[in-house]
């Protein structure tokens, strides 16, 4: 790492061994805000790792409306340690077979797998307001400066 370099190290006390992961930056990183993006990683790829998938009988939710993406459920799934947690539908596959009649298969993740990444703070600890700068004018060149003329006379 050179001397400029920038080195954020976050823990997740869920992960009992080791498993290091490098990210280059995509935008200046300070301390803050390199701090911010790592904790967001680890809460992406921790919600990521939790992915579950339900099968439930028919293509109906109990209010007649169809199983739909993008909708918060709540699974109970003791068996697996899973009580009461909200969860989000990614993905919804509708079945048809002579023995198990409709299914609907949902594929479920937390939440937190779908937050947008932190942006970046300023040294005041407040929203950098980098994205609400104007956008520079694009500079004149030569050919700006000529007019083009219609009315040529051959000779």
């Amino acid at each position: 790492m050179s001397a400029s370099g920038l080195k954020i190290e976050v823990n997740d006390p869920q992960i009992s061994r080791y498993r290091p992961m490098v990210i280059i930056a995509d935008d200046n990183l300070t301390g803050t805000s390199g701090y911010q993006r790592a904790m967001w990683e680890m809460k992406r790829n921790n919600a990521e790792s939790k992915k579950a998938t339900a099968k439930v009988q028919g293509w109906q939710r109990d209010d007649g409306s169809l199983w739909l993406p993008n909708e918060l459920v709540v699974l109970d799934a003791p068996d697996l340690g899973i009580e009461g947690e909200e969860r989000l539908i990614v993905d919804v596959e509708f079945s048809l077979d002579d023995q198990g009649g409709t299914v609907t298969t949902l594929t479920l993740m937390h939440r937190d797998a779908f937050d947008e990444p932190p942006e970046p703070l300023d040294e005041n600890g407040k929203v950098s307001s980098k994205k609400s700068k104007s956008k520079k004018k694009a500079k004149k060149s030569d050919k700006d400066n000529i007019k083009e003329f219609d009315d040529f006379k051959k000779q």
